[in-house]
């Protein structure tokens, strides 16, 4: 029988990939809003998804999107995205969906129900963003819901190379109608940061043996199990061509950011460590499994790459960790964690 370990990885401003299934993402949590119900706001780009995101389509300005990001797909495949939340009281909710509206086509359920079309047609607030890219909020049929975790899919499916863009997900129990980024007065501005009691049990990226190389785990920065990074507009506007997945973590705001990603090894040996992360004006450390933080000599980058046309301090590298001794056990052993923390600006594409 194969013993695998459980390892959990902390970063701020910092990715991490892994061969197989990206972490499962932390339910978000309902908030209880004077004068507006409960409410759960999601960005879109916390989702875990198959979208691709094309250079061309992704160009779009990121003061207009909510959280200055938003996940969006262009490509020969549907693509196929799943939100997770928590809702502390049952009731009827009224779900609302800013997405682009020129040109795409979607699809949602709740909880592996039967796919529902999404009529585009009674979208308000519109605001054109580029050519073909028109944001706007969709309001869903009321969902009856009860309290607990819930799922919702959403599928892009359009005839146009299945092209569309979510920006963010509302779901309140009252007549609270939204409108552009605004949220409610009293919710808690960044949800990404919520972890409900009863969240989801994040997802293990289990290592990966090739033969004749060794075991190998890789994970994507921005599939973190956990994270606190604000993604600004502008430190975010790179050449995606140039990142793994066309897309990584990035982070940029007054204060520190941190993120956390799971992982399993099936063997217990010294792993090296490599980290593709922005090496310019940037700091960062991790620990591992609770332990001490760690800081991460940023100094000597590997195939550092601008990610900018003006050569700013916008850049991505491969980065020597070191070694890391990590031990295989049973699946039901504590989870092993891993924690970078980082300075007030910096990225991470893969690890």
């Amino acid at each position: 029988m194969t013993h695998i370990s459980r390892t959990l990885l902390s970063l701020t401003l910092f990715g991490l990939v892994a061969a197989g299934e990206a972490p499962k993402p932390t339910a978000t949590a309902s908030s209880t809003v004077p004068g507006s119900g409960e409410v759960v706001w999601m960005e879109g780009e916390q989702a875990r998804h198959n979208f691709n995101r094309d250079r061309f389509y992704d160009n779009v300005p990121r003061n207009d999107l909510s959280g200055g990001n938003w996940l969006c797909h262009s490509g020969d495949a549907v693509g196929q995205s799943e939100l997770r939340f928590t809702l502390a009281k049952p009731g009827a909710y009224h779900a609302w969906i800013r997405c682009n509206l020129p040109n795409s086509s979607y699809r949602y359920a709740f909880d592996g129900g039967e796919l529902v079309r999404l009529d585009l047609a009674g979208a308000i607030a519109p605001l054109p963003l580029a050519s073909q890219r028109t944001l706007g909020w969709v309001h869903l049929a009321p969902v009856q819901l009860a309290a607990g975790e819930h799922l919702l899919r959403l599928i892009v499916d359009s005839a146009l190379k299945n092209a569309g863009g979510i920006d963010c997900v509302l779901l309140t129990d009252s007549a609270w109608k939204p409108a552009g980024v605004v949220q409610p007065d009293g919710l808690v501005a960044d949800p990404s940061t919520v972890v409900a009691a009863s969240a989801f049990p994040p997802f293990a990226v289990t290592s990966v043996t090739v033969p004749g190389k060794g075991d190998f785990v890789w994970l994507e920065g921005e599939s973190p199990s956990r994270h606190t990074c604000a993604r600004h507009y502008w430190y975010d506007s790179v050449g995606r061509d140039l990142l793994f997945n066309k897309d990584w973590l990035s982070h940029y705001g007054p204060k520190p950011a941190e993120a956390e990603y799971r992982f399993a090894v099936k063997q217990s040996a010294p792993y090296t460590w490599w980290v593709r992360c922005n090496p310019d004006e940037s700091v960062l450390s991790y620990s591992l499994d609770g332990g001490a933080p760690v800081a991460i000599d940023l100094s000597a980058p590997r195939e550092r790459m601008g990610l900018t046309e003006g050569g700013d301090l916008r850049a991505i590298g491969w980065i020597n960790v070191g070694k890391l001794d990590l031990t295989a056990g049973e699946p039901s052993a504590p989870a092993e964690v891993m924690h970078a923390r980082d300075h007030d600006e910096a990225d991470a594409d893969q690890r």
